[in-house]
């Protein structure tokens, strides 16, 4: 092909000063043809830059061919780094300190930093397997809030930001997401936390707790009752926290109607499950006092 006999020409070594130098090339290819959606030149030449990045960023002395997907990704990293300077702006990256721990004797020499970015979502750009290249059929959103709350909720656990900082207030969206559901794996499973990794001393982590991880996510969080009216998940979750965590919120406006539905919708379910008087005002305006130290209801 014309564009590796161009490659291995561009590789030769060339003596400069008496010393040899190999040069290395990237190259990017852009055919004009019935398939793509312009035939302008100068949208020929961008797209053949960009199949050059894209072989530079790959493998330095290759070749691409330009493909419509590659518009995607430069997207997609444009968002990111949107994103990025957004989470610089509002202190969404933070530094956590984790020791460096010797497995023989379980001394610690050292530590690292490392940067956490708590990220409020995913978007498409995140794929379902590792192998893809975007999230199909939308599963980033359906399941994508839900797997991201819990995960960073594990991560303020296992950070020890809640030990570090006890008089942190957090209300955590959808009841905490799959928390609830996962109580035998959180307790249970994680209680042999260590177990399962072998190139760090978990357990170590887990002695310096200053309680047992299940206890964190029954205690340490507040969380609302939007889960888009839904009767199973609302059951779920008020089985998982005390009644005294929990505050009354819903998706509105995001229901079919783009209205009141799922207010509608989460006040039904609360009332139709017979709970105490004090229980149900707890929910509806006194946790939310509680925590905000303001008079909402007289």
């Amino acid at each position: 092909m014309v564009a590796e006999r161009a490659l291995r020409t561009l590789q030769a070594p060339i003596e400069i000063d008496g010393k040899l130098v190999y040069p290395r090339g990237s190259i990017g290819i852009c055919m004009s043809d019935e398939d793509l959606l312009t035939q302008d030149a100068e949208e020929l030449l961008r797209n053949a830059d960009l199949a050059m990045y894209m072989a530079k960023r790959d493998t330095k002395g290759s070749y691409r061919l330009f493909e419509p997907a590659m518009h995607e990704r430069v997207v997609e990293r444009l968002e990111v780094r949107a994103e990025l300077e957004q989470a610089l702006e509002l202190g969404q990256l933070e530094v956590y300190y984790q020791p460096v721990v010797r497995l023989e004797g379980g001394v610690s020499y050292g530590v690292e930093a490392l940067l956490r970015w708590i990220h409020p979502t995913r978007g498409a750009n995140f794929p379902d397997y590792l192998d893809e290249q975007k999230s199909l059929y939308e599963i980033w959103w359906t399941l994508g809030w839900s797997y991201e709350t819990a995960a960073a909720m594990s991560r303020l656990v296992f950070s020890k930001t809640l030990d570090n900082n006890p008089g942190l207030k957090l209300v955590m969206h959808h009841f905490g997401g799959i928390v609830p559901m996962l109580e035998g794996r959180i307790g249970p499973g994680w209680d042999q936390i260590g177990a399962r990794t072998s190139d760090a001393d978990y357990q170590a982590l887990k002695r310096s707790l200053k309680k047992r991880p299940l206890d964190y996510f029954k205690q340490n969080f507040h969380v609302d009752t939007a889960v888009f009216g839904a009767d199973a998940g609302t059951v779920c979750g008020l089985a998982f926290y005390p009644v005294e965590n929990v505050v009354f919120a819903s998706d509105c406006p995001f229901d079919p109607e783009k209205g009141t539905g799922y207010i509608r919708e989460t006040l039904r379910i609360l009332e139709s499950l017979n709970l105490p008087k004090d229980k149900l005002e707890k929910i509806y305006f006194k946790n939310l006092e509680n925590l905000t130290g303001a008079k909402l209801v007289k």
